[in-house]
C-alpha cells in the first residue's frame, strides 16, 4: 500500500470520527464539544439556521432544550479526500423525543443529508461548510413512557450519562 493511499484511509477515519462525534455532541447536548468540531470561520445551512459555529450553537441553546432527547444516526457515508481538503455526503436519521408544543408533547422523525466540505488545519480535520438537505419528516404526539425497569440506564444529556460515567469522555476529543 502506497502512503498516499494510507495517508487518504487515516483521513477518512479522521473524518468519518468527526461526522460520528457531531452526532454524540448533539444528543448529549455538549456545545462545547460541538463548537469544537467545525472550523470557527465554517459556514453553516441547516435551512432552518444559516450562520456560523458560535451562532449555530445559540441556535441548539434555544431549540434542543425542547425536546427530552434526541438520537442522530448517520449511514450511507461517502468521503472524498484530495490533499488537506475533503467532501462528504452522510445519510442522517434525526429522533427528536418527547417535545415541548403548543398542543402538548411530540416526537419527530426526519431524513436528511448532510453535504459537508472539510479541510485539515494544523493537523486537525474540522467541518469548513455544512449544508443539510432534507428529504423526509414526521411529527406525531409523543405517547411513550420509558417502563420502570429501564429507569436505571436511562441516556442523559451532559456528562452524567452514563456512557461518560462508564468511559470518560465517550472516547471524544475537544480538539
Amino acid at each position: 500500500m502506497s502512503v498516499d493511499r494510507l495517508d487518504e484511509l487515516i483521513a477518512k477515519d479522521e473524518i468519518r470520527d468527526l461526522l460520528h462525534a457531531y452526532c454524540h455532541a448533539s444528543d448529549r447536548v455538549d456545545l462545547e464539544l460541538l463548537e469544537a468540531l467545525f472550523h470557527a470561520d465554517a459556514e453553516l445551512d441547516y435551512g432552518v439556521f444559516q450562520g456560523g459555529p458560535k451562532d449555530f450553537i445559540r441556535h441548539c441553546e434555544a431549540t434542543l432544550p425542547r425536546f427530552e432527547g434526541t438520537s442522530h444516526t448517520l449511514s450511507n457515508i461517502t468521503i472524498n479526500v484530495s490533499g488537506d481538503t475533503a467532501s462528504s455526503l452522510s445519510y442522517i436519521t434525526a429522533l427528536h423525543f418527547n417535545g415541548s408544543g403548543d398542543t402538548g408533547p411530540f416526537d419527530m422523525v426526519g431524513y436528511a443529508r448532510y453535504v459537508d466540505y472539510h479541510q485539515r488545519r494544523d493537523g486537525t480535520w474540522k467541518i469548513a461548510r455544512r449544508t443539510v438537505i432534507y428529504d423526509w419528516t414526521t411529527i406525531t404526539d409523543s405517547t411513550f413512557k420509558w417502563p420502570k425497569s429501564y429507569i436505571r440506564n436511562l441516556g442523559k444529556r451532559g456528562p452524567d450519562d452514563l456512557a461518560c460515567r462508564i468511559i470518560p469522555g465517550a472516547g471524544l476529543s475537544r480538539e
